[in-house]
């Protein structure tokens, strides 16, 4: 089996960087949430999610988005100007939806395109 990307001419270690970022992102919200259950005594009220039936092909689903985006950014992703580009892409981004942002989320998202740029 070929690495994620590779059927697009991405760089397998790149690749893995970057989903490791997401991972580690994700991480940094549930750490945040799983305290705030715990003090309210329970979880959110849903249904069990099924991992094998739903939650598997949305993340394969997403998987293919980003490397789709991933191969469609290499230019912009390897410019010297990279790093601060994204930097103030956040910044716009949290200024826009300040009252959806809060400090754990920016972190999260800081994390989650830490590894986009590739210069």
């Amino acid at each position: 089996m070929e690495p994620p990307g590779a059927s697009r001419g991405l760089d397998p270690t790149s690749v893995s960087n970057f989903f490791k970022a997401q991972i580690e992102a994700n991480k940094v919200m549930q750490y945040s949430l799983l305290p705030d259950w715990r003090r309210a005594g329970r979880a959110p009220a849903h249904a069990p999610i099924d991992l094998a039936a739903t939650i598997r092909p949305g993340l394969d689903h997403v998987q293919a988005a980003l490397i789709a985006e991933l191969a469609d950014t290499v230019a912009i992703r390897a410019s010297t100007t990279c790093r601060a580009d994204v930097s103030k892409a956040v910044g716009k981004y949290v200024l826009v939806h300040k009252h959806e942002v809060g400090p754990i989320q920016l972190i999260a998202l800081d994390r989650a395109l830490a590894a986009s740029c590739t210069s």
